[in-house]
């Protein structure tokens, strides 16, 4: 039986997602389980992520409630750039190693296939499946780091899907020098980028190497910044932002020191100042 600090799984996922999560776990046909469920939403309209730990496999599922149809599709109706980042982060994951699986309205789709949002979504599942897994030795944070990042990915895609109207992240109203500031905040603040870009490459800063909570304990659980690496001005009127890609994690002081100039630092010159 792996030992897993579900509280502790839990406050990183709602850290890195914006969103409380609860949490329910338990034993079923000799395979550990648990559950995270949006807290300040009744189970019926919300969604579920499964997590099923085998002895050489995890699945984790997204599961809507059963009244979830106005959630199902505000997500199938959302913006090109959100569709683009849930894309990217499936296709991602499946570069990782996961079998990706998705049915809409029980018929099963590539989640590539534009085919997918032409639809009402009456009812949507999607499964990662990682096999070929040792869950089962002492190296207990080698597997809570495997479990986590897994479970991360899931709240990520479905994070990126859902609308978030903010108008910190949406204002552009100012003039051309203030809207290019503007844009790359938006960039790297917004929570769905965010969570994408933290689920993708983890916590620990990009130019020094800092986890900020090996320094600063609890406290500092999931307190990293997101550095968008593309100028905006080179992004083009259909820029669509790739975390992998486009998104780094930094600590406050790398990511200060990297907009000292303009444009920004690369992160090897960053890298270069730091050696």
């Amino acid at each position: 039986m792996i030992n897993i600090n579900y509280k502790e799984l839990t406050r990183i996922i709602s850290v890195e997602t914006g969103l409380a999560f609860s949490c329910q776990h338990g034993v079923r046909n000799g395979e550990q389980w648990f559950e995270l469920t949006p807290v300040e939403y009744s189970k019926s309209n919300t969604f579920i992520i499964r997590v099923i730990i085998g002895w050489r496999h995890i699945e984790v599922l997204f599961v809507p409630g059963s009244f979830s149809s106005e959630l199902l599709n505000l997500m199938r109706i959302s913006s090109m750039e959100s569709k683009a980042l849930f894309k990217n982060i499936l296709n991602f994951c499946q570069d990782e190693g996961a079998s990706v699986f998705l049915k809409v309205n029980n018929k099963t789709f590539d989640f590539k296939d534009e085919g997918l949002w032409k639809e009402e979504w009456i009812n949507l599942t999607f499964v990662f499946r990682v096999g070929q897994l040792n869950l089962n030795d002492d190296h207990e944070n080698r597997v809570k780091n495997i479990i986590t990042a897994w479970v991360s990915r899931m709240a990520s895609a479905v994070l990126s899907l859902i609308p978030i109207e903010d108008d910190e992240y949406t204002n552009e109203k100012y003039s051309d020098g203030a809207s290019i500031s503007v844009k790359v905040n938006r960039y790297e603040r917004d929570p769905r980028n965010r969570a994408a870009a933290l689920s993708i490459h983890g916590y620990t800063c990009k130019g020094c190497g800092l986890l900020m909570s090996d320094k600063y304990g609890d406290i500092a659980t999931g307190f990293i910044e997101v550095h968008h690496i593309v100028p905006v001005s080179e992004g083009g009127n259909n820029y669509l932002i790739d975390p992998s890609r486009d998104l780094l994690p930094l600590c406050p002081n790398c990511h200060s020191i990297i907009h000292r100039k303009t444009p920004p630092l690369t992160l090897k010159e960053l890298k270069d100042i730091l050696e």
